[in-house]
């Protein structure tokens, strides 16, 4: 009971603050700023109209019937007609969307004013007539514009007079009366009570083992889904409704060459790394494609061991054979056995001649490659002249991209078709929708062949060449000379004494060794290896001696690929800033017309792109749908559905007494029937409101009429002719 006290307390206490914040909205309401708006509006968008009209004098104006000129509001900036202006938002209007247009029409000429401030946008169009722009300065032709757009031509003789528009505020109100509400308001000037009435609802009581049945309220509503792809096709189905219609233009560009053109190609790489699995001790030298990614130092050491022992001295004695090199020498000396030959060496000599090529012939037969050079023609490896044959064929009519593609990538080249919005199935980061794009593909195919040039080569003495060599005959058969002929050999040489010296650890001798009667005490000291590498000093343990240190390291690889971005003809062998020239070149002058790779939704966006134009129309619909929903469900107690509802063949027993809520309100206790327990009472109200239309009247006349009226800030020039002298 305390918890729903407190929970009527807070809700009387918020319907009180939303009473009291009702009341403070009606007694200060906020002023209507919609004229000052509009009024910022229409003073700039006269504004860029004065402006215009001062800038486009004759010498300005387009020439042509039809042809237009057209200046942005930046434009205007940037050239001071004009000081940058704000919205009713304090924010600047869009000085690119925004612009000012001159079209050309018969005598006179059509000024067009569009402003966009933020979502706001509008436009004026002004008649100006020929007295302005008549290239001699008189005109043959008046005209006078009335108040619906009518142009009158009129003879020369008359007067202009300035007009100005005005504008007047007219409010309308009416009463209009409202629906029973629940919710009591306090009468205002624009509100007022006119009825109550006091409705009932209640419930029934359902004792224990009574049946009930279920019964539904359908209710039905339409709902619409919109296509997301445009349809080439028009769709006939009763329920599709035309939701959006375009119209996409192709055209080629007309291309006419007659010099000399070279074929250059712009190159772009992607970056392809990969990394070491395993270490390495090789020190790299890193660069933009080699860099050091992990480096570590493994240690490994020795553990010392000292023995002590005496050891005794024993020599052997015999004789030795030495032999000893004598050096090159040219004498031929009978080999022995205390003499042998260990190698010779050939002094040989040829004098060398070169071709030397002075006059050059362009050899008229075309090859694929360099011929191979002859005795009698030497080739120039540059070529004078190449001759490209090349083809396109189509590869796939259709491929999907969800990227853009370049126009040519290596032997392919791709044609932009179209691309629409599809539903995102997978990896779709968030997007519920992904644009795919579709082109032609076509495989260049072809051939190159060269022109070279040659000669027909002299001969001349260059030097003489001289070689100490030791594989003689091969030298012979090159053309070479014998000079001199070397000889390096060994000569023995036998010597008696001590020829082998043994310390043992007993003073008996070796068979064959003789003990000298001197010994020696030794302190033997050993290492052992530790038999790993560790990862630290602390790991090595007893083995810290002779320490070693190793340097291991991954690297990271770039294997960038280099694919072709673009392929670009021009008049000079001298490459753009970032292509490359391949060699080819093109002087047959030709009429060839270049595709657009793409549709646009405009002829004026086609450019220079006029010829053999098509068309196609493309459509979206939106769908009709009838759903049908549950709009309520009830529990009786007989078998028979309520008007409206319908059962639904489910069932239940009542197990204990309940209470079934009527489930509406009536307007009388005798309404509730059997709905007669925990009557509940509401008093509803009606109240009558006060609509206020405010409308705009607009009129031109020569000084402020009064009566409400106020000037908006537009003027115009009116041709008033000489009676008699109107020509319809």
């Amino acid at each position: 009971m305390k918890n729903t006290g407190f929970i009527r307390d807070l809700l009387v206490k918020l319907l009180l603050l939303v009473i009291f914040v009702f009341l403070l909205m009606k007694l200060f309401p906020m002023p209507n700023l919609t004229p000052f708006y509009d009024k910022i509006f229409n003073e700039n968008i006269q504004t860029m109209k004065d402006a215009a009209k001062d800038y486009y004098t004759t010498e300005r104006m387009p020439q042509t019937e039809g042809k237009s000129k057209k200046m942005t509001l930046q434009e205007m900036i940037d050239n001071k007609l004009i000081i940058p202006f704000v919205d009713k938002n304090g924010e600047s209007c869009d000085t690119e969307k925004s612009y000012v247009k001159v079209t050309k029409k018969g005598n006179e000429y059509e000024l067009k004013v569009s402003l966009t401030c933020g979502k706001e946008s509008d436009y004026i169009i002004d008649k100006i007539g020929c007295y302005n722009f008549c290239p001699s300065g008189a005109c043959d032709v008046k005209t006078e514009t009335a108040d619906d757009g009518t142009i009158t031509v009129v003879n020369p003789n008359g007067r202009y007079e300035t007009e100005y528009e005005f504008v007047k505020n007219i409010t309308k109100e009416s009463w209009q009366l409202g629906d029973w509400t629940t919710e009591k308001l306090p009468d205002t000037e624009d509100r007022k009570l006119v009825d109550t009435k006091t409705q009932y609802t209640g419930q029934k009581k359902v004792t224990k083992g009574t049946k009930l049945y279920e019964e539904v309220k359908y209710g039905t509503k339409t709902e619409y889904t919109y296509d997301v792809n445009w349809r080439n096709e028009k769709v006939t189905d009763k329920d599709a409704e035309l939701w959006k219609e375009r119209t996409l233009y192709t055209g080629q560009k007309k291309i006419e060459s007659g010099q000399t053109l070279y074929e250059h190609v712009k190159y772009g790489t992607v970056d392809n790394w990969t990394y070491d699995t395993d270490w390495t001790t090789e020190v790299k030298q890193t660069s933009d494609n080699l860099r050091l990614w992990k480096e570590r130092t493994l240690y490994t050491g020795q553990k010392k061991i000292e023995t002590t022992t005496i050891n005794y001295k024993h020599v052997k004695y015999g004789t030795t054979e030495n032999w000893t090199e004598t050096g090159w020498t040219t004498a031929n000396r009978a080999e022995t056995d205390d003499i042998k030959v260990v190698a010779k060496r050939f002094t040989v000599t040829k004098d060398i001649y070169e071709n030397v090529c002075n006059n050059f012939v362009t050899d008229d037969t075309w090859y694929a490659s360099k011929p191979a050079d002859t005795s009698s023609r030497i080739y120039d490896p540059t070529p004078v002249a190449t001759n490209n044959t090349t083809n396109w064929n189509v590869l796939y009519n259709s491929y999907k991209s969800y990227t853009t593609m370049a126009t040519y990538v290596g032997d392919r080249k791709y044609e932009f078709l179209y691309s629409e919005e599809t539903l995102c199935t997978s990896n779709c980061n968030g997007q519920s929708k992904v644009k795919v794009y579709y082109y032609r593909v076509y495989q260049r195919s072809g051939s190159t062949t060269y022109k070279y040039r040659y000669c027909v080569p002299t001969t001349r003495f260059v030097k003489t060449d001289t070689q100490v060599v030791t594989d003689l005959q091969t030298y012979l058969n090159k053309g070479y000379t014998l000079v001199k002929t070397e000889y390096n050999y060994k000569v023995r040489s036998t010597v008696s004494g001590v020829i082998d010296t043994k310390w043992t650890e007993s003073t008996t001798p070796p068979a064959g060794y003789t003990y000298t009667g001197k010994s020696s005490k030794v302190v033997k000291v050993t290492y052992e290896q530790l038999n790993k590498w560790v990862g630290s000093k602390d790991a090595l343990g007893e083995y810290t001696y002779n320490i070693q240190t190793v340097k291991q390291y991954k690297y990271g690889y770039n294997n960038p690929t280099r694919y072709i971005e673009d392929y670009k003809w021009t008049s000079s062998q001298v490459s753009p800033a970032g292509y490359e020239f391949t060699g080819k070149t093109d002087s047959t002058k030709t009429t060839t017309y270049e595709q657009l790779d793409h549709w646009v939704a405009s002829k004026e966006e086609l450019g220079e792109y006029t010829y053999n134009i098509v068309t196609a129309k493309q459509y979206k619909y939106r769908w009709k749908h009838t759903v049908r929903y549950i709009e309520d469900t009830k529990w009786i107690t007989v078998k028979k559905a309520d008007e409206g509802y319908e059962l639904t063949g489910n069932e239940k027993e009542v197990s204990k007494t309940t209470y079934i809520d009527l489930g509406r309100w009536v307007d009388s206790k005798a309404e509730l029937g059997e709905y007669i327990y925990n009557i509940q009472t509401r008093t509803l109200y009606r109240y009558k409101t006060r609509t206020t239309v405010t409308t705009q009247d607009y009129i031109w006349a020569k000084t402020n009429p009064g009566n409400g009226y106020e000037p908006t800030g537009r003027s115009r020039r009116r041709y008033i002719p000489n009676s008699g002298n109107v020509q319809k």
